[in-house]
């Protein structure tokens, strides 16, 4: 498992066959070589979080950090790629 979009290549280049040596699964299929299992994150549906996380901001006036960490949590998608073996 990966999110660096160097990892699949490298493995390949080290002699490492996908996925018959070994599975591969990215974090970030986008940024990542073409045809990998793993999860695709919908940027689109993030930046909208983004943008109304800021605006809510905006709009109580808040400046600086907080007094307490919040997040925003955007499932990804599972995408089904090619480097990893096919199920039993």
């Amino acid at each position: 498992m990966s999110r660096s979009d160097g990892a699949c290549d490298a493995l390949r280049a080290a002699g490492i066959r996908l996925p018959a040596d070994l599975g591969y699964v990215s974090l970030n299929v986008v940024d990542d070589a073409p045809g990998v299992s793993g999860i695709l994150q919908p940027r689109d549906v993030m930046g909208a979080a983004a943008v109304d996380a800021l605006n809510g901001l905006l709009l109580v006036s808040q400046r600086g950090p907080g007094a307490h960490a919040v997040g925003t949590h955007v499932d990804g998608e599972w995408h089904e790629g090619r480097t990893l073996r096919a199920r039993p």
